[in-house]
């Protein structure tokens, strides 16, 4: 994989899947595409686990759009949709910090 411009924007976990997704690392038999490396699949395998394994662009959009209200920095918001809360309980302390 080539770096074609350093540090151009942060990406959030659901564009990294996405994007592993797209060169073929969600694929049980990986022998057949030579362009996913070992480490590309053990990150899919990791994030997978995690709420972009679940997420859409739907609902990444919908999450974000409801984020607005609050008036998040672009890396807070990043943050929040990494980490996004999965359980009521998240939720409320959540709303209860902001």
């Amino acid at each position: 994989m080539k770096v074609k411009q350093a540090n151009s924007k942060l990406l959030c976990n659901f564009e990294v899947i996405d994007l592993l997704r797209s060169r073929g690392a969600n694929q049980e038999d990986l022998s057949s595409f030579g362009s996913v490396t070992p480490s590309e699949s053990k990150v899919y395998e990791y994030l997978s686990r995690t709420p972009a394994g679940t997420q859409t662009r739907d609902t990444l959009q919908s999450f974000l759009q409801k984020l607005d209200k609050y008036k998040l920095t672009k890396a807070e918001c990043l943050q929040a949709v990494n980490l996004r809360p999965l359980s009521a309980v998240e939720v409320h302390l959540a709303e209860t910090i902001l």
